[in-house]
Order: structure tokens, then sequence, then C-alpha cells
């Protein structure tokens, strides 16, 4: 796994070059398609399933899509990017 983000502005940079970001958070995959039409697209995927959710822009995937209780902008320097 590569370097964790330093700060919510990189994440944000990315998700806005429309880059494909993937994650794990103490052993679950996550991404971000920063591209998907209508707005970025987080997900989840799990031995349970997979999950998704749609948002409007960088800073609401931050506010909105959560990760063990909290949302990512809370987690973002703890996450390891794929």
């Amino acid at each position: 796994m590569s370097q964790k983000y330093q700060d919510v502005q990189q994440f944000i940079e990315d998700c806005n070059l429309g880059e494909d970001i993937e994650f794990a958070y103490h052993g679950i995959g996550y991404g971000v398609f920063g591209w998907y039409p209508g707005g970025p697209l987080a997900y989840r995927k799990d031995a349970f399933g997979y999950y998704e959710q749609q948002f409007d822009d960088a800073n609401a995937v931050l506010d909105g899509f959560q990760i063990e209780g909290q949302p990512l902008r809370n987690r973002i320097t703890e996450i390891e990017n794929d």
C-alpha cells in the first residue's frame, strides 16, 4: 500500500481530477470514482457485499461517506491508499 493522504486537500484534488481512488481501512476496501457522471461515486466492498453512494462533489464525499461511524473527512489521514 502506498502513502496515506496528508490532508483533505490532497483528496479533494485527486477527486476533482477525476481519479479512481482506492483505499483500505481496517482491512475493508473502499474507493471513489471522481470521474463518475453526476458527481463522485464512493463505495465499500467487503465479505458481506458492495455498497455505493453518489455525491455532488468531493467535499460532500468527505462529509457524507461513513467509515466505521465517522465521516471520511475524519479518517482521511488514517486510510491506506491502494
